[in-house]
């Protein structure tokens, strides 16, 4: 069991023995002292003893436990011997048990065996043989009771304690075992260890190189290439490394390019924008002119509608009396006729008129005959005669003159009523030519109102259109302050590119467009 402790471990439990021996000294040269006894005999012997552990645990032996541990257990005898015929004789054999106690600090249980084996022979023997040392009483029957209550206890302590130490050094091996394989996983973590400084001291070394090349990139150096070998395993940290400078100079020179381009364009947008805000400014000019004459022209075509319409009315209202007059015509030309009829039946009723007078101026005349036949009888009827036949002459001159009259008032009349005719067909063309005309003024007037409408709509449309091109006209200049500043952020990223080395170690030459 002793191949699990360490030589320090081993040499500390045995100086401990030792040191539990030695200081059983100074006790027993006191008992000795108290008792009056010859201190030399008791501390002689204590001395002896302590002395014989001192050299046995010099010499290192596979005995020094054994001897220890009967150095160990001889104190308690001669403590006990010390002690003889006092009463505290008994109270000393307690001391035994505790050097029993101390005896089990070794890992292996024989020197504790050994030491109870002593203890129990020196019990039995002195019993026997010299009982006062051992015992107070010299009674034979009572000092073997003790011994073997003593030897019992011893044998109990013992095999305690054995156990104690067994479990310990089962303990202790488990612990070695332990020990060993942590020692193992201590070797290993030291190898481990070892390694990992290895490694660590390889990638500080490659950190510091790439720390140089990235600062030698940062302060836009493209010529940083790692180009001497690196340690096993970072072999694709350097070849990635510069792949990765390789692609971010040809993203420089992309982006140079790029940006020249991006220049060049900015300027072209500049212009185009320039020049189609102005144009859009003139066009928003010219539109809104042609809203405004538009609008114009819109309220005049709207003033020409309403006047139309107004004539349409007054022309439908002069039909509508020039439709009244040509049926007053109609009606004149009927009473013209009327009176033509009627002086024809007048003409006829005077030629009537005529016809009597005549009758009536030959009768008078045969009255005036019979009269100048009958004399003076006849005088008075002749003068009758006379007044009728001039009556008659009157009559029949009336009627003549009747007659003409008739006769130019019948030709009068015929000629009015011709002319009537005349002038009612001609106020029926008159009426139809109007009825024409008020229907070409509602189709003008109509016309116009839809003219108005859409010349409506028409300056609505140039209006929003208007509108818009003046808002186009404001997002063009809009677009031209950008065109500006985009130039100006090309100019900034040309020169921002040209700060890069090239791959030949010159600085990247500056493309700008003024």
């Amino acid at each position: 069991m002793k191949r699990f402790l360490s030589n320090g471990e081993a040499r500390f439990q045995r100086v401990t023995v030792l040191a539990c021996t030695w200081l059983m000294i100074p006790f027993i040269a006191l008992v000795d002292v108290l008792l009056g006894r010859d201190v030399y005999v008791e501390a002689a012997a204590a001395c002896t003893v302590g002395l014989v552990g001192w050299l046995a645990l010099r010499l290192d032996s596979r005995l020094t436990d054994y001897v220890l541990a009967l150095c160990c257990v001889a104190q308690p005898m001669l403590l006990t011997a010390a002690f003889a015929g006092h009463p505290w004789q008994i109270d000393a054999h307690m001391i035994f048990f505790v050097s029993l106690a101390i005896l089990s600090v070794f890992p292996s249980p024989w020197p504790l065996l050994t030491g109870c084996g002593v203890v129990a022979l020196h019990h039995l023997g002195l019993t026997v043989l010299l009982p006062s040392l051992v015992y107070p009483s010299a009674d034979l029957a009572e000092n073997v009771v003790r011994t073997a209550i003593h030897g019992g206890a011893v044998v109990a302590e013992g095999a305690l304690l054995t156990i104690a130490i067994l479990q310990r050094a089962a303990m202790a091996g488990e612990m070695a075992a332990q020990r060993a394989a942590l020692a193992e996983e201590s070797d290993r973590a030291e190898a481990a260890r070892a390694e990992a400084a290895r490694k660590r001291d390889e990638t500080a070394a490659v950190v510091t190189r790439l720390q140089a090349h990235l600062s030698q990139m940062a302060d836009r150096d493209l010529n940083c290439r790692i180009e001497t070998d690196m340690p096993e395993g970072f072999e694709a940290l350097r070849a990635d490394f510069n792949r990765a400078v390789a692609l971010l100079a040809e993203a420089v020179e992309q982006a140079q390019d790029a940006a020249l381009s991006f220049n060049q364009d900015a300027v072209a947008l500049e212009s185009m924008t320039a020049s189609l805000s102005t144009r859009n400014e003139a066009q928003a000019q010219a539109l809104s002119d042609a809203a405004e004459t538009l609008t114009d022209i819109t309220g005049k075509v709207r003033r020409t509608a309403d006047e139309a319409s107004a004539l349409a009315s007054r022309a439908d209202a002069t039909r509508s009396e020039a439709e009244q007059g040509g049926m007053v015509t109609e009606q004149a030309i009927a009473a013209m006729h009327l009176i033509e009829k009627s002086s024809s039946e007048v003409a006829q009723i005077m030629d009537l008129i005529d016809d009597i007078a005549f009758q009536t101026n030959l009768l008078a005349l045969n009255a005036g005959v019979e009269a100048a036949r009958a004399g003076d009888s006849g005088r008075g009827f002749a003068v009758v005669a006379g007044e009728v036949q001039g009556l008659a002459q009157r009559t029949a001159e009336a009627a003549n003159g009747v007659k003409s009259l008739i006769a130019t008032s019948a030709a009068q009349v015929s000629e009015g009523a011709n002319l009537v005719n005349e002038a009612g067909k001609r106020l029926s063309r008159i009426v139809s030519q109007i009825g024409e005309v008020s229907g070409q003024i509602g189709r003008i007037r109509d016309e116009a109102q839809d003219q108005a409408g859409g010349m409506g709509q028409l300056a609505q449309t140039i209006s929003d259109l208007d509108r818009r091109t003046q808002a186009t006209a404001g997002e063009s200049e809009e677009l031209a302050a950008m065109g500006l500043r985009l130039r100006e952020q090309a100019h900034a990223l040309s020169d921002s590119m040209a700060a890069f080395g090239n791959r030949r170690g010159h600085p990247a030459q500056r493309r700008r467009v003024a």
